[in-house]
């Protein structure tokens, strides 16, 4: 707009020969930028970072906390989420053995998906759990 303005023979020598709609056209983009910006900080100021913590059966640092059980809090009639509906972990049975296991569930996990990326992160995932807990 201002380009063209000026290619009309229209002298631009200083902020006072710009047109006060081509003026205020740069204001709107000016405060449309500034509150993108200022949004885009919000919103990365406010995502706080998420731990993972990956223990294996028996190793130092194994989860002994509590969880929610659902099916027992509603059998007692307990709010979920409440202090009382927390329970013990239940023991997972797996009914083979656990390298056997990870590898069948690997397996599976590649037949899932068909992008050739995932799965070699699925490998990947699947080589560092095997490294990381050895039988």
């Amino acid at each position: 707009m201002l380009v063209d303005f000026a290619e009309e023979g229209n002298l631009l020598r200083t902020h006072d020969d710009v047109p006060e709609n081509i003026r205020q056209v740069i204001y709107k983009n000016e405060e449309e930028s500034s509150e993108r910006r200022r949004l885009k900080r919000k919103r990365s100021d406010s995502s706080s970072p998420i731990n993972i913590n990956v223990t294996c059966p028996g190793h130092p640092g194994q989860h002994q906390g509590e969880i929610f059980n659902e099916s027992n809090a509603e059998a007692r009639g307990e709010a979920q989420g409440s202090v009382a509906s927390r329970q013990r972990p239940i023991d997972l049975v797996i009914p083979m053995r656990r390298n056997q296991a990870l590898e069948r569930y690997h397996e599976w996990q590649q037949d899932q998906v068909d992008s050739p990326r995932w799965q070699q992160n699925i490998r990947c995932a699947y080589e560092i759990t095997r490294e990381a807990c050895p039988q």
